[in-house]
């Protein structure tokens, strides 16, 4: 050993209690707290030494970094270890609800339902037994869809179509599935959800027509190759034969890529929503119709059809 060594040794405290009291941070709270019953039993002198700067050889590496080492199985001990792990926990959360409401704004669906589930959903309208089984229609298939996405199941569930007429609460129902999605299960994490309006989609289509913003086949291909796509209020207005052809564009690509679909609708009745996807000529000469059959047998790929209405 160099007499350096020898200095450098000899100018280190090696007294614990010399060591612990002058361990604080910059806020003025311990970096070790000792245990009621002892030092010995809480806290190796090796493990003091270590985060106390010492050379290795003086401590054992594998405690590096660690602010508390609470080895003991004393109440106090065991009590603190819990309470260390629940905030741990509690942040994490904190950090997993933060994320989710961002996902939530950036597609337009209130923040506010971050905690929500599909079981909150009601509607007085249609009683308590109907709201059950649309409950439990809506439950299932979140469930294949998410087990699916996650591997767990090849089974593609499908699209699905939610029928009803206004104030039975499909964009209430919709929204609470895809915040199930989002937020996933345990440790495994959320499906990647977009949600649109019918209207923003037909809006966005026709501003890339006429040259503002993003290109055509920019949107086309953004829409189309979403993970999980909902287009809420579907056929509220009546498309032109060049936006049908853009959404038909859109769906068709999703289902040869087996992409999920939900799409809620108005309309309870397939004969009046082709006839509303279907653009009026002169006359009331109707032009396209061909391309709106098309279209709605893409959305009903799968065969899931949701009708919010008592039975």
């Amino acid at each position: 050993m160099t007499n350096d060594d020898t200095t450098k040794r000899g100018s280190t405290p090696t007294d614990i209690g010399d060591i612990l009291k002058d361990s604080f941070d910059s806020k003025g709270e311990p970096l070790f707290t000792i245990c009621p019953s002892g030092v010995k039993k809480c806290l190796t002198g090796a493990g003091v030494l270590q985060q106390a700067g010492m050379p290795e050889d003086d401590g054992d590496p594998s405690l590096a970094g660690y602010k508390h080492l609470w080895k003991c199985d004393c109440p106090q001990c065991v009590a603190r270890r819990e309470a260390e792990t629940q905030a741990e926990q509690a942040a994490a959360e904190r950090q997993r609800r933060k994320a989710l409401q961002e996902k939530l704004k950036s597609c337009g669906i209130p923040a506010t339902l971050s905690d929500a589930h599909i079981e909150d959903w009601d509607n007085d309208r249609l009683g308590e037994d109907t709201v059950r089984r649309i409950r439990d229609a809506a439950r299932r298939y979140v469930s294949r869809l998410y087990c699916y996405k996650q591997g767990r199941t090849a089974t593609n569930p499908g699209n699905l179509l939610i029928c009803s007429k206004s104030g039975r609460g499909k964009t209430p129902l919709v929204q609470l599935m895809a915040v199930e999605l989002m937020r996933g299960e345990g440790n495994e994490g959320g499906v990647n959800v977009t949600y649109v309006n019918y209207m923003s989609l037909l809006t966005r289509l026709t501003d890339s027509k006429n040259f503002k913003g993003e290109s055509l086949q920019e949107i086309i291909s953004y829409y189309a190759t979403r993970e999980v796509l909902i287009i809420d209020d579907f056929g509220d207005e009546e498309p032109s034969s060049w936006q049908l052809g853009r959404l038909f564009e859109i769906l068709d690509q999703r289902k040869r890529e087996a992409l999920p679909t939900i799409v809620t609708t108005g309309y309870t009745d397939s004969e009046a929503l082709t006839d509303q996807l279907t653009e009026k000529g002169y006359g009331g000469a109707q032009k396209g119709a061909g391309m709106a059959i098309k279209l709605l047998r893409r959305i009903s790929t799968g065969g899931n059809l949701l009708m919010l209405s008592k039975v």
